[in-house]
């Protein structure tokens, strides 16, 4: 009995070990995850501006003549 006992708490500590890896690499992942969401935001926005950029060179607007 003792020696079941002994086995299945070697066991129990290597699953909290393995839960307690699993959760931090979650965190990790999560953190990674918040920067790349951040990366693409900033990107977005980048190409954005410079579509409008590009735009506004390929297709300018003239005044229009208000003086009649």
């Amino acid at each position: 009995m003792s020696v079941a006992l002994e086995i299945l708490s070697a066991r129990r500590i290597e699953a909290q070990a393995s839960l307690t890896r699993a959760e931090n690499e979650r965190s990790a992942l999560e953190a990674h995850l918040e920067t790349a969401k951040g990366r693409i935001a900033d990107a977005t926005a980048e190409l954005a501006d410079l579509d409008a950029a590009l735009e506004a060179i390929a297709f300018p607007t003239t005044p229009k003549d208000t003086s009649a």
